[in-house]
């Protein structure tokens, strides 16, 4: 069943004669929204002229993360890779970082983070996800959980992985030799989620 906007108020006349002027029936009528296109929505934005705008839901969008060290040389991409995308469902972003290092990147030294979305700062320290890591040396995976670089490092709009040490012994960050030295052709793969 179709929703339909109306007037809260509707008029109990009958139309007059003069079709210059805007009938009771029209008042009383279902507005026709335009615009938008299949599986968006209309929400509010009052940054918007109009004070909404359409969104699609669930569209995923790319963008390219920055890479950055809390200290230390800065880290060099050189022929590796470093792709994202994201997508924005209410106040939830949902969203992937792939890294793979190639022959000419330097992987500095320091804990590392990655840039979130952009426009999509998160609301509070609190961050949901993953970090799947794989040794291009000898395939030998790795994994960890994300956490908010602005709580812990203060890097802001940032995210960082902690990697368990197993036993009793403390999580360790993300770094150029934790948990692996990061051959050619190793990678990272994060995928996250966090309130806005």
């Amino acid at each position: 069943m179709s929703n339909i906007v109306r007037h809260r108020f509707q008029s109990a006349k009958s139309d007059g004669t003069d079709q210059t002027q805007v009938q009771p029936s029209q008042w009383n009528d279902g507005h026709l929204l335009t615009g938008g296109n299949n599986n968006e929505i209309l929400a509010r934005d009052t940054t918007d002229t109009f004070g909404a705008k359409w969104i699609t839901l669930g569209l995923w969008i790319p963008y390219t993360p920055t890479w950055q060290t809390f200290s230390g040389p800065a880290p060099v991409l050189g022929n590796g890779t470093l792709t994202g995308r994201f997508t924005v469902i209410g106040h939830t972003v949902h969203f992937t970082i792939q890294f793979a290092t190639g022959s000419t990147t330097n992987i500095g030294t320091g804990i590392w983070a990655f840039s979130l979305p952009p426009g999509n700062a998160p609301n509070g320290g609190h961050m949901g996800g993953t970090g799947w890591i794989v040794n291009g040396a000898n395939g030998s995976p790795f994994h960890g959980v994300l956490t908010n670089a602005g709580t812990f490092l203060g890097l802001t709009n940032m995210v960082t992985v902690l990697i368990a040490n197993g036993g009793t012994a403390q999580s360790s960050f993300i770094t150029a030799g934790m948990p692996i030295p990061w051959a050619t052709g190793s990678y990272l793969f994060i995928t996250g989620m966090y309130e806005t």
